[in-house]
């Protein structure tokens, strides 16, 4: 079990396949990464993130980044109201 805080040497996760199954959720889909992930076309949250790594060397590269998606209308209003619904659905 990793000691929090602590950066791990490997991985066995498959980074190709986790976009994938990232890309093919239906609704809004929200990931969250560390500022140096790039197995999706993250923008960034923050800079810097406080906490765990404030005033050390690592706070450089500790920022947040996220990537969003939403396929379809979000809300109760868009079952009562079509006519928004399909504008959301517009811009998705």
């Amino acid at each position: 079990m990793p000691i929090p805080g602590q950066t791990l040497a490997t991985s066995t996760v498959n980074y190709t396949h986790l976009a994938d199954w990232c890309q093919s959720r239906q609704g809004q889909t929200i990931v969250c990464e560390n500022a140096v992930a790039d197995w999706l076309p993250f923008k960034t949250l923050t800079a810097q993130r406080r906490g765990i790594h404030y005033g050390t060397a690592d706070e450089s590269k500790a920022g947040e980044v996220i990537w969003t998606q939403e396929t379809e209308p979000i809300g109760r209003w868009a079952i009562h109201d079509p006519e928004a619904a399909a504008l959301s659905a517009a811009r998705c």
